[in-house]
């Protein structure tokens, strides 16, 4: 969860749901957040200029619209507008599996992962190592109001992970096979990047920090 759902999430709770639920969401404001954070925003720059290059435009959302997702993407050829959540995935290039985060117990409680959002589109950043053999990497676009509807959690096709972040939170998650994702049809589109790609998108994620 970024830091504008936090608060957007923060601000519903007190006009609906009393201080007692705030309370819970701020002491999730834990010590791994702010590194996730900052860590994010190259790969929304990333996918941003790659959209550009194959002819797209899109701009990076606001506090309003951060619940539907990262980016606004527009395609002009086919006159069309939506929404695409950008997840850095560290697992993918190791496993061939997308990472899909379940839930986080913290010792606050329960909280919900980005399974249970309601974005539209993923695009699911290979964010593995690079080895000398790989001169690009790739960007899978993923249609997941679909997959979200036809995949079954207990799917044996697809393992449960469980593991603890930097601050001893167990987080729970769901590794789908990029062959299956392909295979029913969740697949939208591919693109790549390369290192080059991934220094400008870092250039413009810190240029944009210190302009704020």
């Amino acid at each position: 969860m970024t830091v504008y759902r936090r608060i957007r999430q923060c601000l519903y709770n007190i006009f609906r749901e009393g201080a007692r639920k705030v309370l819970r969401l701020l002491s999730m404001w834990d010590n791994t957040f702010k590194q996730q954070y900052e860590n994010a925003k190259p790969a929304e720059y990333l996918v941003r200029n790659c959209l550009t290059a194959y002819a797209y435009t899109a701009e990076l959302t606001g506090l309003e619209d951060q619940h539907k997702g990262d980016l606004l993407v527009h395609d002009e050829l086919a006159n069309d507008s939506f929404y695409v959540e950008i997840k850095k995935d560290t697992i993918i290039g190791k496993t061939g599996n997308v990472f899909v985060e379940l839930e986080i117990q913290r010792g606050s409680g329960t909280a919900q992962g980005w399974y249970h959002y309601d974005y539209t589109n993923l695009a699911v950043v290979d964010a593995t190592p690079a080895n000398s053999r790989q001169k690009s990497k790739p960007i899978y676009f993923i249609d997941f109001y679909k997959m979200k509807s036809e995949l079954a959690l207990d799917d044996k096709r697809c393992k449960r992970y469980q593991y603890r972040n930097e601050d001893g939170n167990k987080c729970t998650a769901l590794l789908v096979p990029i062959r299956y994702i392909i295979a029913r049809g969740w697949l939208k589109e591919t693109f790549y990047y390369n290192a080059d790609d991934w220094k400008q998108a870092q250039d413009d994620a810190k240029r944009k920090e210190n302009e704020t």
